[in-house]
């Protein structure tokens, strides 16, 4: 089973596995969503609720999943979520073409749609969607239709929307498409050039807590003095991959911590979201 089904697992008994006004110190087994949809059959919510269990609880059968999915769309349950819950049942059984579809048609459904988990379903979608990269024939013709389509409609909620321009700029990538990657970078509000100086030494996160020269107000400097055994090094210039920038590769090899500066604009005063990803401990300053 894949990573990503973990996190569909969290959020999909958070959308249907809350229990009544009881309160309970343990999570809702698949025999406790089996006897209360047994005792009340005709609610949706109950039913959909079932369907997640048997795919996601403890003591789910998947066998059942299929069945329970038809139960709870016959009985109307919410699209969105018997949409998604029927592409991880066809991924889990291995359909995986079948399973696919489902995620876009998940995703497409996402798009405007006036329900609350629908920003987190989208954005799970698209992750469970990149897993198929690779692994089926005519990934990228089959998806990057529905991405585009997606991408420019901006409807899918501003994490799915960031997710999904990641892929466009690999797919534009692949094409040698370079104009294409500038295009998406820029509607992405990307740093596509960063000023960099470091690694300041000796070790990983020994400096961390200590604030060192680099965090004086103001822009980086033309140069710094890295620690015992570097010297004084000029501080450089790095470009992005797209919207991925690596700060490796420096005047000075070995560990240490480096510092990396990026200019954006705003069109105007307001709240802003900055996102900022990397496997490694980080701290971004706001100047």
């Amino acid at each position: 089973m894949r990573l990503h089904l973990s996190i569909v697992s969290f959020l999909l008994l958070g959308l249907v596995g809350c229990g009544g006004a009881t309160s309970r110190t343990t999570p809702l087994t698949a025999a406790d969503h089996r006897a209360r949809a047994a005792a009340q059959p005709t609610d949706p919510g109950l039913a959909l609720a079932r369907a997640a269990a048997e795919l996601l609880a403890d003591g789910g059968d998947s066998t059942c999943a299929a069945a329970a999915l038809a139960r709870a769309r016959e009985l109307g349950a919410s699209p969105l979520r018997v949409q998604m819950l029927a592409a991880i049942e066809a991924d889990l059984h291995g359909r995986h073409r079948e399973a696919l579809a489902g995620y876009l048609a998940a995703l497409r459904a996402a798009a405007g749609a006036e329900d609350a988990w629908a920003g987190p379903i989208a954005e799970v979608a698209v992750a469970s969607i990149v897993e198929y990269d690779d692994a089926l024939p005519g990934y990228a013709a089959t998806v990057r239709p529905v991405f585009e389509e997606l991408y420019a409609g901006s409807r899918v909620g501003p994490r799915a929307r960031w997710a999904i321009g990641n892929v466009l700029i690999d797919f534009a990538y692949r094409r040698g498409d370079i104009d294409a990657v500038r295009a998406l970078a820029g509607s992405q509000r990307c740093v596509t050039s960063m000023r960099i100086a470091g690694p300041f030494g000796p070790r990983q996160l020994l400096d961390f807590d200590r604030a060192l020269a680099p965090e004086e107000p103001g822009p980086l400097a033309e140069s710094y003095d890295l620690g015992g055994g570097r010297g004084r090094r000029a501080t450089r210039e790095a470009e992005a991959r797209g919207c991925a920038v690596h700060l490796g590769n420096g005047p000075v090899g070995g560990p240490g911590a480096p510092y990396a500066e990026g200019t954006f604009e705003v069109p105007s005063a307001g709240l802003y979201t900055i996102r900022l990803e990397t496997p490694n401990a980080v701290e971004l300053f706001v100047d």
